[in-house]
């Protein structure tokens, strides 16, 4: 799409977390849409951030025609919320923003109260905070109230999963008047062989290895896994757990390890910049989450041509493919996982399909292009209405 003469349409991003999936779905915009028709402005957290984020913001700040505006962005409603809005709306009285796209629910709360104070069009894509009951009742009750108000002042609803879709429509017992389901999508990376020397070094031989990517956190269930690993072993397999990512649950999980004796089968990698480079590594990737909204590791991983296996919740169920292109388990149940891991152990040639339809779905279905395609269309859009 070039628009010729027409001036480029300069769209303010809001993200209240860069990390994992959300940021890699805003750096995917900020990067791949034509710079010939679109310029960008980045309002971002610098609470919550992972590696990746921070190896890309240098570039970011040099691709971007429009400004860079962190802010102190807390997960929790905060007086510090005010100051934020502030800041974001002295930005948009000195710059001509013609759309503002909030991320996430905090994002989503900055772009359409802001959006509607300067008469700029606005555009929400949900996550997992707002598809998924992970409060306490007082806060899922205080996230409805807002999303209900700010319904209304919605130019465009660009959801990620069918499955988020359907559980914002249920959570706010409206339907949008404008909105698409557009799946995020992934690159193919050509990556070279990282080679775990610590393992090799540590154990002699290079074992099967199991890869978890995300932040340590409970709705990750990596403390599944652990666990899972545990039947794995009493049947005479040998096999190591890499978990990748940092968080709130690392000390829970380490002492877990400890307690299971597992210290010589489970890796700690912490928070990497160069994910492709660890699951290309990995023989199989495990997704153990208790909630996902769509599932960025699942569509990496298939990209990557790895078998997956993955929690039967949220947008998982809608990327994969169970019996076709991952083994899909019963969430929060570590034998069921190791049942997953026992079968590809016995039938490689199950895992080696999987992988290939995975990847042929991958291409279909998930790719970068396809995704900021629709969003390109979409900003065109919103612009003509």
């Amino acid at each position: 799409m070039d628009q010729g003469n027409k001036p480029k349409i300069h769209v303010l991003e809001i993200v209240g977390s860069q990390v994992g999936g959300i940021r890699k779905h805003v750096h995917s915009i900020l990067f791949n849409l034509d710079e010939r028709n679109f310029k960008f402005s980045y309002a971002y957290s610098t609470v919550t951030c992972d590696a990746k984020f921070y190896a890309d913001l240098e570039k970011i700040a040099s691709y971007l025609e429009g400004g860079l505006v962190p802010l102190v962005m807390n997960r929790q409603p905060s007086l510090r919320d005010v100051i934020n809005l502030l800041k974001i709306g002295w930005y948009l009285a000195k710059n001509d923003i013609d759309i503002v796209h909030g991320h996430g629910a905090k994002g989503g709360f900055y772009a359409r109260i802001l959006g509607r104070l300067f008469g700029i069009k606005t555009i929400y894509t949900p996550h997992g905070g707002t598809a998924h009951n992970m409060f306490s009742p007082l806060g899922n009750a205080l996230y409805t109230a807002i999303e209900k108000t700010l319904f209304y002042w919605t130019d465009y609803f660009l959801f990620e999963s069918s499955y988020t879709a359907n559980a914002y429509q249920s959570k706010v017992k409206k339907i949008p008047r404008h909105w698409r389901i557009n799946h995020n999508g992934v690159t193919k990376v050509v990556v070279k062989p990282y080679f775990l020397a610590k393992e090799a070094a540590e154990t002699g031989e290079f074992m099967t290895r199991i890869g978890v990517f995300g932040m340590l956190r409970r709705e990750k269930g990596q403390i599944y896994a652990v666990e899972a690993l545990t039947y794995v072993l009493e049947q005479q397999y040998d096999v190591s757990l890499h978990l990748f990512g940092d968080g709130p649950t690392g000390e829970q999980l380490m002492e877990a390890v400890d307690c299971l004796q597992l210290r010589d089968r489970v890796f700690f990698h912490g928070d990497v910049a160069d994910v492709e480079c660890h699951m290309r590594e990995m023989d199989i990737v495990l997704i153990p989450s208790l909630y996902e909204s769509f599932g960025y590791v699942a569509a990496e991983a298939m990209a990557l041509e790895k078998p997956v296996i993955a929690t039967r919740v949220g947008g998982l169920c809608e990327v994969l493919q169970d019996g076709i292109t991952a083994i899909l388990v019963a969430a929060a149940n570590p034998q069921d996982i190791a049942s997953a891991i026992l079968t590809y152990l016995k039938e490689p040639n199950r895992a080696l399909e999987y992988s290939k339809a995975g990847y042929e779905r991958f291409q279909e279905m998930f790719t970068e292009e396809r995704m900021c395609r629709v969003i390109a269309e979409t900003y065109q859009r919103v612009m003509d209405t």
